[in-house]
C-alpha cells in the first residue's frame, strides 16, 4: 500500500510538471505571436513609409523636369537679345556726322569705364596681389640692420681712404684725380661681396 502511495504521488507530481511545462510552451506560443504581429505591424508602417517617400521622389521628379522645360524655353530669347544690343550702334556709323562720331567715341568711352567698372569686383585677387607686392616692395626698401652696419663700415673705411689720400697730397704723393670718390666706393662695395 505504500508503494503504491508512493506511486501515485510521483505521478501526480509528474503529472503537474507536465500541466507547467505545457502552460510556459502556451505562454511562450502567444509572445512569438504577439511578436510577430508587432513585426507584421512595424513592417506594413515601413512599407507606407517607402510608398510615401517614393511618392516624393516622383513628385520631385516631375518638379525638376518642368523646371528644365521652363529654363529650356527661357533660354532661347537669351541668345537672341543678345545680338540685339550691339546692333543699333553698328547702325549709326551709316551717318557721316562729325558730332555722332564724337557721341560714339563718348559711349565707347563710357561703355568701356562701365565695364571695367562691372569687372573689378571679380578682381578682387589682383587688387590684393598688388597690396602683397607693395608690401614686399616696402620690406624691400626699408634698410635692414645688417645694410645700416655695412653702410658704416662703408664710410669709415672711406674717411680713412680720404685720410690717407689727403697725407699723400701733402707730401706730393698720388694725385686726388686719379682716384675720384665713385671708384673708391665701387672698390669698398667689391670688397664687401656686393658685385
Amino acid at each position: 500500500m505504500c508503494r503504491n502511495r508512493k506511486l501515485s504521488g510521483i505521478e501526480k507530481s509528474i503529472h503537474q510538471q507536465l500541466i507547467e511545462a505545457h502552460q510556459e510552451i502556451a505562454n511562450l506560443i502567444q509572445q512569438q505571436q504577439a511578436q510577430a504581429q508587432q513585426y507584421q505591424a512595424q513592417a506594413q508602417q515601413h512599407q507606407a513609409q517607402t510608398q510615401q517617400l517614393q511618392q516624393q521622389i516622383q513628385d520631385l521628379e516631375h518638379q525638376v523636369a518642368q523646371l528644365q522645360q521652363e529654363l529650356q524655353q527661357a533660354a532661347p530669347p537669351q541668345p537672341n537679345a543678345v545680338p540685339q544690343q550691339p546692333s543699333p550702334p553698328l547702325q549709326q556709323p551709316q551717318v557721316p556726322q562729325q558730332p555722332s562720331s564724337a557721341s560714339e567715341e563718348e559711349q565707347q568711352h563710357q561703355n568701356f569705364v562701365t565695364t571695367s567698372e562691372a569687372e573689378v569686383p571679380q578682381h578682387q585677387n589682383l587688387r590684393e596681389r598688388g597690396a602683397r607686392m607693395r608690401r614686399r616692395l616696402r620690406r624691400l626698401v626699408r634698410p635692414r640692420p645688417r645694410d645700416v652696419r655695412v653702410d658704416n663700415l662703408c664710410a669709415r673705411r672711406l674717411v680713412q681712404v680720404e685720410q690717407i689720400e689727403s697725407q699723400k697730397e701733402l707730401r706730393g704723393g698720388i694725385d686726388r684725380n686719379l682716384f675720384p670718390f665713385p671708384f673708391q666706393l665701387g672698390y669698398l662695395l667689391y670688397e664687401h661681396g656686393f658685385f
